[in-house]
């Protein structure tokens, strides 16, 4: 989390304007294999919507924030009409006419909307009239009518910058006191079972927290909006980050000096630094990392064991590096799923792998399968945008330690666990490490074809990902008819079946020269669908678009840091390449041998033994220089000469089979 020096109210206007970013480029999945030592000390960084939402218990009296912006609207009755159209207006004395016949509360509460839109004074009349009112004649308009007085007492009006109504007060002592006793009123109401289908509860949580921030009361503050965000409020998850960006930063030690006893400022600022991991990119941000390096060493004093978050803390620790001090709060600690990973990580750190696995078996089973933690902010050690959930993530990096035991099996078994987070890690173990009767038994214990075939279009689970990397390697290995199964794509499959079908099973001569070259069309133009590797060399991962970060030569090789890559893991992944013509897109090189095999079988002078050469040197002719001198050279010393041969390899014209005699012959 990088700052600068920065006033307050800029502070505020930095907070308001930060919202979450991705990296420009395809979205590369996570892979964890990349940097295994790195990844296995690692401790992401937590979600702040998720910590800040766990600060204070919810009010069972209020009601859960809930998402109306696709909610369809009913359709607007008269009276809402006319309503619309007054506001739109936008002009008090036009309203006052049109309003004249509407019932009391609805008229009052029209011209207070249109007057306060307007910042014109009367607005508070109107709004205390319709307060006035009888409560049974009020209705609807109460909550409402109470929630715009309020806004209109701290001078928060439309249009107004968010900045100004957050960091200035606009009203004075009096007209705070009963904005906050308005929105009181609120709550209260709707705490005694008052329709709220605006939620302005909620709302109003959000509004006694910022004339609580006016007045400098901290606590308090963070207290109400605290709140506001355990009833799942996004609004008040970015409120406890405004005040958070506030006390983490060194200019404002002495706001925050006071407050460092009060356990509920303790928990925000765990949560801050847990969420928030800062890079210190210039001299004054590392001014800041140690000042808030600081506030975390006195956090530790000052926390009891016990509290919720301290063992954020503990990670926290450890994520900075602090492992005396991760070391010492963990012998008081309460064990819980974060406290046994971060357990883990240390006995790894120590050398220790079988006290590890035991705590990874701990860290497992502690934390709920649905808890997310979000993107992480930054990673180097991670090839890809790493998008955390705590169970899959350690149930990963158990994977990590099943291979080092070489128990491959149970390394598929784990990160399959975590399949739709992890994929490029399924598929090195998948491809690279199990054998193919390893991998067929795993696929049909752990996966079904869907009931129907699926569209090329759609999205595929990591379940048929999984089968169609089978079925790839099945037809490699020339497991045809086997391999039919696994791809459930429709296209995929006729495709395949197509394959199959035009492989040549005997015949005359010119027969099967057509069923090569038919075969080693389909090889070129769809060999990475059909028999292309998930990882290298062919990266149907990314469609052969990409190969970063997954290079040629593997996972793990970073001499500096320990490998936690078994001889027998890399045994088999290099036993799992081609073991010949181990390029990008190797299918190309298949489909060329099929070329071949047409050619040796046509007429050496004939066009389409020329044709088929010349295509079949258009295939590799970038990429492999040397086959291409190769081809071209059978074609001199075999065929005859023509016209277009002055372009062999770049302009070829089809292969004339339909010149040839059944023989064989022109």
């Amino acid at each position: 989390m990088t700052a600068r020096k920065l006033p307050l109210a800029l502070l505020l206007t930095t907070a308001l304007s930060a919202t979450a970013s991705h990296a420009c480029g395809p979205f590369f999945p996570n892979y964890l294999l990349a940097d295994r030592n790195a990844n296995l000390l690692y401790m992401p960084e937590g979600s702040f919507a998720l910590e800040s939402s766990r600060l204070v218990a919810p009010d069972p009296r209020l009601p859960r924030w809930r998402d109306t912006s696709d909610e369809k609207p009913t359709p607007a009755t008269a009276q809402q009409r006319l309503l619309a159209e007054i506001r739109a207006r936008g002009s008090l004395e036009e309203a006052e006419k049109m309003a004249a016949d509407l019932p009391p509360a609805a008229r009052l509460y029209v011209l207070g909307s249109v007057a306060f839109a307007s910042h014109d004074s009367r607005a508070r009349d109107y709004f205390r009239q319709l307060l006035a009112l009888p409560a049974d004649q009020q209705g609807e308009w109460a909550l409402k009518a109470r929630y715009s007085l309020g806004r209109d007492l701290m001078h928060d009006y439309p249009g107004r910058s968010r900045l100004d109504v957050f960091s200035t007060s606009r009203g004075n002592k009096e007209e705070l006191q009963e904005a906050f006793g308005l929105y009181q009123q609120i709550i209260d109401a709707v705490r005694n079972g008052a329709d709220d289908p605006e939620q302005l509860a909620l709302a109003s949580l959000g509004q006694q927290g910022r004339i609580k921030a006016w007045q400098g009361e901290w606590s308090d503050a963070t207290q109400r909006y605290a709140l506001q965000a355990a009833q799942g409020s996004p609004t008040g998850t970015l409120s406890l980050g405004y005040v958070a960006s506030i006390l983490d930063h060194p200019e404002n030690a002495h706001i925050l000096q006071p407050l460092l006893d009060d356990p509920l400022i303790q928990q925000l600022l765990i949560a801050d630094f847990f969420t928030h991991p800062f890079t210190a990119w210039s001299d004054e941000d590392k001014k800041i990392k140690e000042y808030q390096e600081a506030v975390i060493a006195t956090l530790a004093q000052k926390v009891n064991h016990d509290f919720p978050g301290s063992d954020r803390l503990i990670a926290l620790a450890w994520r900075n590096g602090q492992y005396p001090l991760a070391a010492l709060l963990l012998k008081n600690a309460k064990e819980n799923g974060l406290t046994s990973w971060v357990r883990a990580k240390m006995a790894l750190r120590d050398g220790d792998v079988k006290k590890a696995t035991a705590w990874y078996a701990k860290a497992a089973a502690s934390f709920p399968t649905d808890e997310a933690w979000g993107y992480q902010y930054f990673n180097e050690d991670i090839g890809g945008e790493e998008f955390v959930i705590p169970a899959c993530r350690i149930s990963a990096e158990r994977a990590i330690l099943a291979l080092n035991r070489n128990d491959y099996q149970e390394a598929m078994r784990l990160m399959f666990k975590a399949k739709e987070n992890y994929w490029a890690d399924v598929a090195w173990i998948a491809e690279r490490v199990l054998t193919l009767k390893e991998l067929t038994a795993f696929v049909d214990k752990n996966t079904r074809a869907p009931q129907s075939p699926l569209s090329r279009d759609v999205a595929l689970s990591a379940d048929s990902r999984l089968r169609a990397l089978l079925a790839r390697r099945l037809m490699r290995a020339g497991q045809y008819q086997k391999a039919l199964a696994y791809f459930d794509v429709a296209e995929e499959r006729l495709m395949a079946q197509r394959y199959l079908d035009v492989l040549p099973k005997g015949g005359p001569k010119l027969d099967k020269a057509q069923a090569w070259w038919q075969a080693a069309l389909i090889l070129r133009d769809q060999g990475m669908r059909l028999t292309g590797y998930e990882m290298s060399p062919d990266f149907a991962l990314y469609d052969g678009g990409y190969s970063w970060p997954y290079y040629d030569n593997g996972p793990e090789n970073n001499a500096a840091e320990k490998s936690w890559v078994s001889a027998g893991e890399r045994a088999r992944a290099g036993q799992s390449q081609p073991a010949s013509d181990n390029h990008f897109m190797h299918y190309r090189w298949q489909a060329v041998k099929h070329a071949e095999n047409a050619a040796g079988l046509l007429p050496h002078k004939s066009q389409a033994y020329a044709a088929v050469l010349c295509n079949a040197t258009d295939w590799i002719w970038a990429q492999d220089p040397k086959s291409v001198r190769r081809l071209y050279r059978i074609y001199v010393k075999n065929g005859a000469p023509f016209p277009w041969a002055e372009n062999f390899g770049r302009q070829c014209p089809e292969p004339d089979f339909a010149s040839l005699n059944r023989d064989g012959k022109k």
